[in-house]
């Protein structure tokens, strides 16, 4: 009998020794985990009445700048509705001339192209006869910080409580009632096959001669001729008149003048980037602005038929 116990003791030390030795190391990672989140614990310095004159002081600034900010940030009429909200009506548009490319159309045939990205007219103003004595609408293009206008511009949108433009543009319409004041005019005004008139800037080349500007032939060139080659020559008898006639063709500025193209088909429109694809050249270099109306000589043939 006291052999089995002997055995039995035995036995029964090893698994005594290893629980005891859990129970240790998890004593120990216990106290570690106290040491750690007493060290983390720092002691905070008590506060002066200066420091929490400061903090108060910091806190008011910061509201009063955040009251200013809400104030400014009125949040627009076209965010709240969306950009294709309000009636499509064909009134017009402003955009952009990206450049020229090349279009197949379903049959095959290619045709040059002018890439032009619009701009959402959003209406900011309406002109009645009543208060005018015309009727128009005032429409507000590409939007831009609110620091980029002066306090006149700047003002119209904080009234109608919209986001601030950079381009304000005048389109006259009989259609006065249809609109109203934060309607959203987008390219989808227009569809494809549409007749629409452009007009631009067209590019400026300074100050020319007569070759260039009039296609003049110039002076012979012969022996002794130095500098008569491109001279515009004669411009008028001396006795009678005495005097040059006036429009009479001579070096000038050319370029840079306000031109309008009429009758441009609309080949295809993208809705989603707000990009118009038109048959055909547009006045103006890349990234110019250009005004787009419905055509004047389409209404022109309708209203004779």
């Amino acid at each position: 009998m006291d052999k089995d116990k002997k055995d039995k003791k035995e036995k029964e030390k090893p698994e005594r020794k290893a629980e005891q030795k859990k129970a240790d190391v998890t004593e120990k990672k216990e106290d570690l985990k106290d040491q750690k989140q007493e060290e983390n614990k720092k002691i905070e310095p008590a506060k002066d009445d200066k420091t929490v004159k400061d903090e108060v002081k910091q806190e008011t600034k910061k509201e009063a700048k955040d009251e200013v900010n809400d104030k400014a940030s009125v949040p627009s009429r076209e965010t709240q509705e969306g950009p294709d909200s309000g009636p499509q009506i064909k009134l017009g548009l402003y955009g952009e001339k990206i450049g020229m490319t090349q279009v197949f159309d379903e049959e095959g045939n290619l045709s040059p192209a002018t890439v032009i990205k619009t701009y959402p007219g959003i209406v900011i103003q309406i002109k009645s006869k009543e208060k005018d004595g015309y009727n128009a609408v005032r429409l507000a293009f590409k939007e831009v910080k609110k620091d980029k206008l002066n306090k006149p511009e700047a003002g119209l949108f904080l009234i109608n409580k919209l986001k601030p433009h950079k381009f304000i543009r005048e389109f006259r319409t009989e259609a006065v009632n249809d609109l109203k004041v934060g309607d959203v005019l987008s390219v989808q005004q227009f569809k494809q096959g549409d007749f629409i008139d452009i007009q631009g800037v067209s590019k400026g080349k300074g100050f020319q001669g007569v070759v260039k500007i009039f296609n003049f032939q110039g002076g012979p060139k012969t022996r002794g001729q130095s500098d008569r080659w491109r001279a515009a020559g004669s411009i008028g008898a001396g006795t009678d008149p005495g005097r040059v006639w006036k429009g009479h063709p001579m070096p000038r500025r050319q370029g840079h003048d306000t031109k309008t193209i009429q009758h441009l088909k609309i080949i295809s429109i993208n809705a989603d980037k707000n990009y118009l694809f038109v048959k055909g050249a547009v006045p103006g270099p890349r990234s110019s602005l250009v005004r787009i109306r419905p055509s004047i000589k389409k209404e022109l043939i309708r209203k004779k038929k």
